[in-house]
């Protein structure tokens, strides 16, 4: 787990299994961004929820924004989200550590 302690983290797709990756990477002190392809008024409850953690994640809603996935250490996408958008690709292809939720939970239990 410490590796890693303070990356740029993001978190794709926000549901039940993102707000727990918000606190694992907050509890890593990680530089934390949360994108999700809905768009914000459809995420009001999220929203709200989000701006009530500290520090508060940066956010992108409504789209999957590339620089946003070339600029993170390490990705981590919800069930919810196509393991092959195109974003999740151009990580990959940049060498960043890109993980479903499942993925990531496999390699920190090892």
């Amino acid at each position: 787990m410490e590796r890693y302690r303070g990356k740029k983290a993001l978190v794709v797709g926000i549901g039940r299994t993102g707000f727990a990756l918000i606190e694992f990477f907050n509890q890593l002190e990680c530089e934390i961004r949360v994108t999700d392809l809905r768009p914000i008024f459809d995420l009001n409850k999220a929203v709200k929820k989000l701006k009530k953690i500290t520090p508060n994640p940066d956010m992108t809603f409504g789209e999957h924004k590339d620089e946003d996935f070339v600029n993170a250490d390490i990705i981590v996408y919800s069930a919810a989200v196509d393991p092959t958008i195109p974003q999740l690709e151009l990580a990959r292809s940049h060498g960043k550590e890109v993980y479903s939720e499942l993925e990531l939970a496999a390699k920190l239990c090892k």
